[in-house]
């Protein structure tokens, strides 16, 4: 009996033994399971950390410096805290802006396979837009490539310049191509403003309309007040005071005055100059800056290059821009109507 018993007991603890093991089985197959799913996501611990770290605090960097493959270069200056083209023209707010988010949240979205290395490479070689970011003191900081889409259209290859490990890269929240934010060449970058002016930094305006003289006029600024003139002689006199508010009103139709698009390349920019303008613009401000700009009907060119005879009957939609300051750019009127007002508007 005594024997039986012990059995019996020896039988229970083999029993409790294999119990345990498997309880204990299935938490250890939990926890890999729970692992598994939540880095099947992460780059792997055998990625060489230098290779993927793309991203940069935008605060560090003070110079940025941009190569393709067609030759295009484009330096990016911050001086006193403004962004300036190869440290001369001022750059468009959304241009940059768009840059330094990407320089600043890029991140690695995942590695391609292995298999796709050499095709994604040589992409990279052969279309990639080369990015050195440098310090404050002229340290580089980052080089780094960046190529086209991947294959899954959600993000944008990228490689370190010292590097053979290719990453799909992207910014949260946002799908599509990284490449965009650095393609940008030449005009491209630069701030389109022909008018951004503050009202009470304009001293004079004058307004000509060579095919209408008796609606050009000067407006003056006299200590608080302003006096509207006609521009020519021959122009009669308005004797009525100028309405309350009109000047100041008019002042501000040269706030955030863009254009379109640059026009400096026009193939016909020469023969452009030589059209009698629609209006031209004069601003002297308190600093002592002049600005003048000719507003040109825009001249239509056919596929050979040559004028497509306009119908003067029709309105205007577009003008060229020539600017004092030697751009050539294209406005339109929808945006600069508020500047071509009229001697007796303001009456």
């Amino acid at each position: 009996m005594r024997q039986v018993l012990q059995r019996t007991l020896k039988i229970d603890k083999m029993k409790k033994t294999t119990t345990i093991l498997i309880v204990l089985f299935l938490i250890l197959g939990s926890v890999a399971a729970w692992y598994i799913t939540t880095n099947s996501g992460k780059p792997k611990a055998s990625y060489h950390t230098s290779s993927m770290d793309f991203k940069i605090d935008p605060d560090l960097v003070h110079k940025v410096f941009l190569a393709d493959r067609e030759g295009h270069k484009t330096t990016l200056i911050r001086k006193d805290g403004e962004w300036l083209l190869e440290g001369v023209y001022k750059t468009r707010p959304n241009a940059i802006s768009y840059l330094l988010e990407a320089i600043k949240n890029v991140e690695v979205k995942y590695r391609p396979a292995k298999a796709a290395y050499p095709s994604i490479t040589k992409d990279l070689a052969t279309y990639g837009i080369e990015v050195e970011l440098y310090g404050k003191e002229g340290e580089l900081l980052k080089n780094y490539y960046v190529g086209g889409v991947d294959e899954k259209g959600e993000g944008s290859y990228m490689i370190m310049a010292e590097s053979d490990e290719p990453f799909a890269t992207h910014l949260k929240m946002f799908v599509g191509s990284l490449r965009t934010r650095f393609s940008m060449t030449g005009d491209d970058w630069r701030d389109r403003s022909i008018f951004n002016e503050e009202p009470e930094d304009v001293i004079s305006i004058s307004v000509e309309y060579p095919k209408q003289k008796n609606k050009s006029f000067i407006m003056k600024k006299d200590g608080s007040q302003y006096t509207v003139e006609p521009l020519f002689n021959t122009t009669p006199i308005i004797t009525k005071k100028v309405m309350k508010g009109k000047p100041e009103q008019y002042l501000q139709g040269f706030k955030s005055k863009l254009a379109e698009s640059f026009q400096n390349e026009y193939t016909m920019k020469d023969f452009a100059k030589t059209v009698v303008p629609f209006a031209i613009v004069s601003l002297t401000l308190k600093d002592g800056t002049e600005k003048t700009v000719r507003f040109i009907p825009f001249q239509k060119v056919g596929k050979n290059g040559e004028l497509i005879k306009q119908d003067a009957s029709k309105p205007v939609f577009r003008y060229h821009a020539d600017c004092s300051w030697g751009d050539f750019m294209l406005v339109q009127q929808g945006v600069f109507k508020e500047v071509f007002w009229q001697y007796e508007g303001f009456f």
